[in-house]
């Protein structure tokens, strides 16, 4: 398990605000406190890149099938919807990290800004808004 905080293409941090069970993730936040840390669970079932992501307040991130595919963390157990793979790579000089939902149909998580920067698993691949940095601590 670890702690960690995810930056978006557009230098802000993803939001769970209020535990992210009344609204969709969100990339809008200028600093990193309680809402914007969440902790790294490697999937026991999974290979080794596959993870869940739970938030502050216990809740699971997951990706709704039912609202295209938006990330909220309403879960309160970790189960195949609520495994992400996590892929690594180097983006001008810098390591980068995509999300891809194993649920569903495998999209990967995007910062759409014409959605407000609220996280959806929807792409089919990564560009620009699929790219996230990510801080441990």
């Amino acid at each position: 398990m670890w702690r960690m905080a995810i930056r978006a293409f557009n230098g802000k941090y993803v939001s769970a605000e209020g535990g992210g069970t009344s609204q969709p993730l969100i990339a809008n936040r200028d600093k990193r406190d309680i809402w914007e840390t969440f902790t790294l669970i490697q999937a026991p079932w999974e290979g080794r890149d596959r993870y869940a992501l739970r938030t502050h307040n216990g809740t699971f991130v997951t990706a709704e099938v039912g609202s295209n595919g938006l990330l909220v963390a309403d879960r309160t157990h970790m189960g195949p919807w609520e495994i992400f793979r996590l892929h690594s790579f180097m983006w001008e000089g810098y390591a980068r990290y995509a999300l891809q939902a194993e649920g569903g149909k495998g999209y990967y998580v995007s910062a759409d800004p014409n959605r407000n920067y609220q996280l959806a698993a929807d792409r089919p691949g990564v560009g620009e808004w699929e790219r996230f940095s990510i801080e441990y601590f």
